[in-house]
């Protein structure tokens, strides 16, 4: 079983750049970068051929993934098996899954879509839950910043266990873990997938939870005034227009400003 304090190793998270740690190497990579792990060993990043690992393949063979804040990544594992990393997100994975399970450890948020296999259930760790699956499509949120962590699914079922109790969840429901605790409720998935396909929509969101989501896609340190930080606000957002066309629409929707600071930082203020 991967063992998920391996999140808190040494790695360069304040690296502006995606890192790819394998046992032979360390790449840094372009964002949006696109990462596919064939039957043969073989790594392609962006359709090129990277390298061919070696044909013993052992258990503790780990890559690590980093995306920093600002970029995003995809991979797609040898068995099909397809996974959407957002930004400021550490993923661990082996580069071969074992022939009874295939288990993952993720620090951040993932989008998975799961390929089937009922000889090999599909494991997601984290910190403080884990997720199990034969054969689904669901998002995870687990970043350690964030108070609340969940997961969403789309299609199929998945159990969740925090530790203390293991509960099943069915499409269009969200698991909400917090302290130990966990909520399950209906939910419009859209509102939770919606950042792979370069949208963020959001309705009777915390102003100040969409400055941090735009914190982390865009890479640029948002600070808000405390006041502003618990209005709601419902919207939609077109995340490929960029930052500042994505605050001006949420100053509007709130009557509030925003200024660059020479740093680069952004100020929310009335």
């Amino acid at each position: 079983m991967l063992a998920t304090s391996l999140l808190n190793d040494s790695i360069p998270h304040q690296d502006k750049e995606i890192t790819l740690i394998t046992q032979n190497d360390r790449m840094k990579l372009s964002n949006e970068a696109s990462l596919e792990y064939k039957k043969n060993g073989t790594l392609q990043v962006n359709k090129e051929d990277v390298t061919k690992e070696n044909p013993v393949r052992h258990k503790e063979k780990l890559n690590h993934i980093i995306v920093p804040k600002g970029k995003r990544a995809t991979i797609t594992f040898s068995d099909g098996t397809s996974m959407y990393i957002n930004s400021g997100s550490h993923v661990i994975y082996p580069s071969d899954f074992d022939k009874d399970k295939r288990e993952i450890l993720v620090e951040g948020e993932v989008y998975l879509e799961v390929t089937k296999d009922p000889k090999r259930p599909f494991f997601v760790k984290t910190k403080d839950f884990d997720v199990k699956v034969l054969g689904t499509t669901f998002n995870v949120s687990a970043y350690k910043d964030d108070a609340i962590a969940s997961v969403v699914l789309v299609e199929g079922k998945v159990e969740v266990d925090n530790n203390i109790q293991k509960t099943t969840i069915r499409p269009n429901e969200k698991i909400a873990i917090a302290h130990g605790e966990s909520t399950v409720s209906i939910v419009d998935v859209n509102e939770y997938i919606s950042w792979k396909d370069y949208i963020m929509l959001f309705a009777e969101h915390r102003a100040g939870d969409v400055f941090t989501r735009l914190s982390r896609y865009y890479g640029v340190h948002i600070e808000c005034e405390p006041s502003i930080a618990s209005y709601p606000v419902s919207g939609k957002l077109d995340l490929k227009s960029g930052i500042n066309n994505s605050l001006d629409i949420l100053t509007e929707l709130l009557d509030i400003k925003y200024k660059t600071e020479p740093d680069g930082s952004i100020r929310i203020f009335q």
